[in-house]
């Protein structure tokens, strides 16, 4: 979490961000890691801070989460594709 003058939201590395389709409609969000598992979490850019974006911490099932671990980089993500370590 990081608390800019008048923004406060969640920093994520520019890498991880993602496009998907919700709904109908292409959104932007990350993949995060649930146990063995990718789940891709809708994400509210406020704004760019260099090689990261600052997102709205909004609380909300299925959108991104303080303290959830975001894929950074990788090939083939999708939801609910095992990673193994």
């Amino acid at each position: 979490k990081v608390i800019i003058p008048g923004q406060a939201g969640l920093r994520v590395p520019k890498t991880a961000l993602r496009t998907s389709v919700v709904n109908g409609a292409e959104v932007s969000g990350v993949y995060v890691l649930i146990g063995p598992e990718m789940e891709f979490r809708r994400v509210d850019v406020l704004m760019t801070d260099g090689d990261y974006v600052i997102c709205n911490n909004n609380k909300k099932d299925g959108w991104l989460q303080l303290y959830d671990h975001v894929i950074v980089s990788g090939k083939n993500l999708d939801n609910d594709r095992v990673i193994r370590n």
